[in-house]
């Protein structure tokens, strides 16, 4: 038997035969990237500005790298939920994790979906949800959406501890006298003051961790931050559907990023056309907050 000839470059070490003698491989593994988190607020529909806002995300980190944490209200009143439906299939198949919370809209969708399976006409259906269901019909993406909501409607809070602390994610707040284990399912969707009172950030400590939120459309992203200077707070609803900003928050960075509002605006909600020209200056407001960045 021919003996087998030595691989040019290499010797096998002492007392191995050729006959046994593997060639080593080399690996070109790069650093390893801890999972990013990138909360986004309201989307309502506005697939288009999604799919920028993704954009700039994966300027920052490759898809597989992040973990997207969608804080409800993904579909109803704007125009291209089929979009939305695609955008979150097409990350997910790209090796990104993508959370779905239940916003107030989620549940209104499922509700509407239980009239239509008792013989109620899609007439006879609150507006915004007719017309979602329709566009999602014509674009043959019905059923799908109906089991991402559902399994939205299945997570009222994401919480995790990371190396920036503890933070967690709710549609629509905390009471800050109850706290977030005392505060109720139903509150932490719904949570919305009414004009003229205190906000449910203006009244909190702090002492669960920083709580994210969205359900409350206001010009400016809330950045709320304590004496130390870590962030408590954050309202990330910015009135995309009225014609304002999409935002998202980098977790791990402490940083916001937008895009501005593709939807026709909203008269009787200027403020959020025109943000950040006029932006509140009071302390609530974060148009100067650091590392904030607007991507096109």
């Amino acid at each position: 038997m021919r003996p087998r000839r030595r691989r040019k470059g290499w010797s096998a070490p002492d007392g191995v035969t050729d006959g046994r003698w593997k060639r080593p491989r080399l690996s070109h593994q790069g650093p390893t990237i801890v999972m990013q988190h990138f909360v986004i607020g309201d989307i309502h529909g506005c697939g288009e500005e999604f799919g920028w806002l993704l954009g700039a995300i994966d300027r920052i980190l490759e898809p597989e790298d992040t973990h997207l944490v969608l804080l409800g209200d993904h579909l109803a009143k704007g125009p291209r939920p089929d979009l939305v439906i695609r955008k979150i299939i097409d990350r997910r198949h790209l090796g990104g994790r993508v959370t779905l919370l239940c916003g107030n809209h989620e549940l209104r969708f499922l509700e509407a979906i239980g009239r239509l399976g008792t013989g109620i006409a899609h007439p006879k259906l609150p507006r915004s949800d007719r017309e979602t269901i329709e566009l999602l019909e014509k674009a043959q993406l019905f059923e799908l959406a109906v089991e991402l909501m559902e399994e939205a409607a299945r997570t009222i809070q994401y919480t995790m501890v990371s190396a920036c602390g503890l933070w967690t994610v709710v549609h629509g707040g905390i009471d800050p006298d109850e706290g977030l284990d005392g505060t109720s399912d139903h509150d932490k969707i719904h949570m919305k003051t009414r004009r003229g009172e205190p906000n449910w950030w203006d009244r909190y400590d702090g002492s669960d961790g920083l709580i994210i939120c969205g359900h409350k459309p206001l010009p400016e992203p809330v950045l709320r931050r304590d004496c130390r200077d870590r962030p408590t707070a954050i309202n990330l609803d910015t009135g995309c559907i009225y014609g304002g900003h999409l935002t998202a928050y980098h977790v791990e960075g402490d940083r916001l990023l937008q895009v501005r509002s593709l939807q026709p605006i909203d008269r009787e909600r200027i403020e959020f056309a025109v943000s950040p020209t006029v932006a509140p200056s009071e302390a609530p407001a974060a148009w100067d907050a650091r590392g904030r960045t607007y991507a096109s």
